[in-house]
C-alpha cells in the first residue's frame, strides 16, 4: 500500500450520504476547509423520469476540524456539477449546474456568523453545567442539522443565456487576467479576480464576469430594460463573451468534458480540454490579432493552419468520455506535457503531436479520475472504478502502477491536492483528498518517499519524454512516407489500367504465359548445388 496517513472521512447522512463527489476543491488561504459539489447516482434516462427535480441540491464546505457537521451548505437551484473558489477572494465560490446555469456564492457574512457563534459556544461550555447523554441522544441530529448554516446564492444567471446543457467543469482565469468583449485579455485594474470560464458539451466555452454591468454596452441597454420590467429591477446575469468550439473539419462541435487554461507565463490564450468522446483538443481562444503572437506549433494532425477556429487541434485517443485533464505541475521542459485519463488508460500528451506520447496498458477497472503529483516530477495518481488508488512512477515502471491502495466499496470519482505553496515546507507535508461514489470525502497524508523527488529526477522525467517524443515523431513521419507510396503506387496502376484499356486490341502486349511454380525447386536447386560442391572436392583430393 501507499503507508499514508488516514485522516479521516467526511459524509452527511443528508446532504452527500449515497450521491456521487463530481467536485473537490480547497480553499485558498486555508489548509482545513474543502468545498464538494455532489450529484445524484443516476443516468440520463431517470433525470427524465424525474422531470429534473432534485430534493436537495446543495454544495457542501467540510472544514477539518468538525467531521460530522458541514461548515457550510450553499444552496443551489439545480444540481452541482463543479465548484471552484477564487485565488485571490476565497469567500467568493462560484459553481457550475447540471441545466446549464452558473452560481455565485459569497460565504464572508456565514464566516463572520461562524466566529461569533464559535465564540459563543465557548463562554456558554466553560460557564454551563454538563447536561445529560439522554437529553443529547433525543433528536440531536435534527438540532445540529437546523444549526448548519445555508447560505443562498448571491447571483443566479438567466438560464435562456447560459448553456444549453450541463456545466462539466469551471475554472477562474489566471493571474488577475480579464477579458474585454472582444476576447482579448489584460491585467485587471485593482489586481484582483472578476471573470471565470465554463465548458460545456453544447460546444460552447463562456467567460463571465461576476459584475453584472460589465458588458457590451447595446448588451447592457436590453438587460437594463429587462430589468426595469422584473419586480425586483435587478440585472440578469449573461456570459460576457461567447466561444464557439468547432471541429477543424467542419464535422460539428466538440463536446467538451474538462479543461485546463493556461497562466499568462506559458500562453494566455491556449486552453486544452477533453471531450465525452475521449479526444484531446488544443484551443487559442483569444482576439484575431492576439492569435498571431501566440500560435500554437502543431507539426502533426489535424491542424487549423488559417487560425480562423479557436480549435487547433483535435486528437483521437481514449474509447469513452476523458474525465480527467491536468498539464504538468512543473515548469520548464515538461509544461507542455498534459495527462488525460478515461476509459481504461490513461495517456500523456505534448502539444504538437497527433498521438499521445505515453499511454498506459488497459487496467482491469476503468480509470476514473487522475492527477500529478505537485512536488514529484515521474509520478502519477490515478483512481479507479473498483475504489483503488493507483500510484504510477514512469522512471520506476510504466507497464503496471508501483503502488496499489485501496481506498473505498465503490468508485472513486475525483481527486485533488492541496494546493502547494513555493516555500521550503512544500516537500513537509501533501494532502490528497479522494471522493468517492457514494458522496464520502477522503483525506490522507502522503508519505514523504511520495513527496521529496529524487537526485535529478526532473531531468530524468525530461529525458524520458524526449525519447518517447521521439519515437512518436519517427511512427509519424514514416506512416505518412509510406502512406504516400502507397497513394503513388495506387495512381500508377490506375494509370497502366487506363492506358490498357484506351489502347487497341492488335497493340496490346500479349500477357506474359504463367509458368507452373514448382514446390520443390529450391530443394533441387540446393541438392545441385551440393553435388557440384562435393565434386569439385574430389577433385582436388585427387
Amino acid at each position: 500500500g501507499i503507508n499514508a496517513e488516514y485522516m479521516g472521512s467526511f459524509v452527511h447522512h443528508k446532504y452527500t450520504k449515497g450521491k456521487r463527489i463530481s467536485c473537490i476543491d480547497w480553499q485558498p488561504k486555508s489548509s482545513r476547509t474543502v468545498a464538494i459539489s455532489v450529484v445524484e447516482a443516476i443516468g440520463f434516462d431517470e433525470r427524465l423520469t424525474m422531470n429534473r427535480k432534485v430534493q436537495n441540491a446543495m454544495v457542501v464546505v467540510w472544514s477539518f476540524n468538525d467531521p460530522i457537521h458541514p461548515q457550510f451548505v450553499l444552496e443551489a437551484p439545480n444540481e452541482v456539477s463543479v465548484v471552484r473558489f477564487n485565488k485571490m477572494q476565497p469567500n467568493l465560490v462560484a459553481g457550475g449546474c447540471v441545466n446549464g446555469q452558473v452560481c455565485l456564492w459569497n460565504i464572508s457574512k456565514a464566516q463572520a456568523m461562524l466566529k461569533n457563534k464559535t465564540k459563543k459556544t465557548v463562554r456558554l461550555t466553560a460557564g454551563a453545567s454538563g447536561s445529560s447523554n439522554d437529553d443529547n441522544r433525543d433528536g440531536g441530529d435534527r438540532e445540529d442539522d437546523a444549526n448548519i448554516l445555508r447560505v443562498k446564492w448571491s447571483q443566479l444567471s438567466k438560464i435562456e443565456g447560459g448553456h444549453k446543457r450541463g456545466i462539466n467543469d469551471l475554472c477562474w482565469l489566471h493571474d488577475n487576467m480579464e477579458s474585454n468583449f472582444d476576447g482579448k485579455l489584460s491585467k485587471s485594474a485593482d489586481d484582483m479576480s472578476y471573470q471565470f470560464a465554463t465548458l460545456s458539451s453544447d460546444g460552447y466555452m463562456f467567460i463571465w464576469d461576476i459584475r453584472k454591468d460589465n458588458i457590451r454596452k447595446d448588451k447592457l441597454r436590453k438587460t437594463q430594460q429587462e430589468a426595469a420590467k422584473n419586480a425586483g429591477g435587478e440585472l440578469p446575469w449573461i456570459p460576457l463573451v461567447k466561444i464557439q468550439l468547432s471541429k477543424v473539419d467542419g464535422t460539428g462541435d466538440i463536446s467538451g468534458l474538462r479543461m485546463h487554461m493556461e497562466s499568462p507565463n506559458i500562453d494566455r490564450y491556449r486552453m486544452c480540454c477533453t471531450t465525452e468522446e475521449g479526444e484531446f483538443v488544443v484551443t487559442n481562444w483569444g482576439h484575431q490579432e492576439e492569435k498571431k503572437e501566440a500560435a500554437i506549433p502543431l507539426e502533426y494532425g489535424n491542424v487549423d493552419k488559417e487560425s480562423k477556429s479557436p480549435v487547433k487541434a483535435v486528437c483521437p485517443g481514449h474509447y469513452g468520455p476523458a474525465n480527467s485533464i491536468q498539464r504538468h505541475p512543473l515548469r520548464d521542459e515538461l509544461s507542455d506535457y498534459y495527462l488525460t485519463v478515461g476509459d481504461w488508460s490513461w495517456r500523456l500528451w505534448q502539444i504538437g503531436t497527433q498521438q499521445p506520447v505515453v499511454q498506459s496498458p488497459c487496467g482491469v477497472a476503468r480509470m476514473t479520475c487522475g492527477r500529478w503529483s505537485p512536488t514529484r516530477p515521474s509520478i502519477i495518481f490515478i483512481g479507479s472504478e473498483d475504489g483503488y488508488l493507483q500510484v504510477w512512477d514512469l522512471l520506476d515502471r510504466s507497464h503496471e502502477p508501483t503502488i496499489v491502495q485501496s481506498v473505498s466499496q465503490c468508485a472513486i470519482t475525483y481527486l485533488d491536492f492541496k494546493p502547494v505553496g513555493e516555500t521550503r515546507n512544500k516537500f513537509s507535508h501533501q494532502q490528497l483528498a479522494v471522493g468517492d461514489e457514494l458522496g464520502v470525502l477522503h483525506i490522507y497524508e502522503l508519505p514523504k518517499i511520495l513527496i521529496r523527488p529524487h537526485a535529478n529526477e526532473q531531468k530524468n522525467m525530461e529525458k524520458y519524454l524526449e525519447r518517447e517524443l521521439k519515437r512518436v515523431n519517427y511512427f509519424a513521419t514514416r506512416w505518412r512516407i509510406r502512406q504516400k507510396e502507397l497513394e503513388e503506387l495506387q495512381a500508377r496502376m490506375q494509370a497502366e489500367k487506363i492506358d490498357q484499356q484506351l489502347s487497341p486490341a492488335d497493340d496490346r502486349a500479349p500477357l506474359p504465359e504463367t509458368e507452373e511454380v514448382n514446390p520443390f525447386a529450391d530443394e533441387i536447386i540446393f541438392k545441385d548445388a551440393m553435388e557440384t560442391f562435393l565434386k569439385s572436392l574430389e577433385e582436388d583430393d585427387d
